[in-house]
């Protein structure tokens, strides 16, 4: 299989359409169309983006030659896992196409990703995750990460309660987020730039920070995941 220098990319995006073949949330989905400006942004730095997944998922009008659907065809199985096997890198959701990934040790950047426990068990500063923003109804302004671990939003359970009981809302990522993630994932990955760590350090703490002070309800297992977040988006939701 290919490795660190595999010019491809295994790309999916979970639409509502996947509720066809199994219960999800639907904070757990995004738009595909807001990550063509990433994908052009990838292929004009030489890579071949390649769409898994499965049959249900949302028709997206793309065409480049270097630009292929496989969740579509008749073996979409084996060509997702042999995606994956081959690639440089994954890009697009998090949930269970999100954590494959780790099973062929591959770097990803993730997308619309909500809780703050498990952060699809990455366990390198590598991977990159960019958040949905939380807007709290009450206060009507959307939370920092500080105040996401203070009210305690940092789980699939406690979020899913806050969106039923309508507390909070979710705002998915904007496709200029997209893709200034997608640059930074990119340069500092691939282009050896060099970043400033202080702010995903001060985040790292105050999520070790919450999940010890829960440590009679959280495994100390969650305690090893980290990632990386795109430094604007620090910038901007940190504190």
């Amino acid at each position: 299989y290919e490795g660190e220098d595999s010019k491809k990319i295994a790309f999916c995006i979970k639409d509502n359409n996947y509720s066809k073949i199994k219960d999800m949330s639907s904070f757990m989905v995004s738009n595909i169309k807001d990550c063509t400006k990433s994908l052009n942004y990838l292929i004009n730095n030489n890579y071949k983006i390649y769409r898994v997944g499965e049959k249900t998922m949302d028709y997206f009008k793309f065409s480049n030659e270097n630009y292929q659907d496989l969740y579509n065809v008749k073996n979409y199985k084996i060509q997702l896992n042999k995606t994956y096997a081959e690639c440089a890198f994954y890009f697009g959701s998090s949930a269970s196409h999100g954590i494959i990934p780790e099973i062929f040790q591959k770097k990803k950047i993730l997308i619309n990703h909500v809780e703050h426990l498990e952060l699809s068990y990455s366990q390198s500063l590598d991977n990159y995750v960019l958040f949905k923003k939380i807007f709290c109804n009450k206060d009507k302004k959307f939370l920092s990460f500080n105040e996401i671990f203070k009210r305690r939003l940092f789980n699939f359970t406690i979020i899913s309660d806050s969106l039923n009981k309508k507390l909070i809302k979710l705002e998915d990522n904007t496709e200029d987020e997209i893709f200034e993630s997608i640059v930074e994932f990119y340069e500092t990955n691939y282009k050896n730039k060099k970043r400033d760590n202080s702010l995903i350090n001060k985040y790292l703490f105050l999520r070790k920070e919450c999940l010890n002070n829960d440590e009679d309800n959280i495994p100390k297992f969650f305690q090893k995941f980290k990632c990386n977040i795109p430094e604007f988006f620090l910038k901007k939701y940190l504190d």
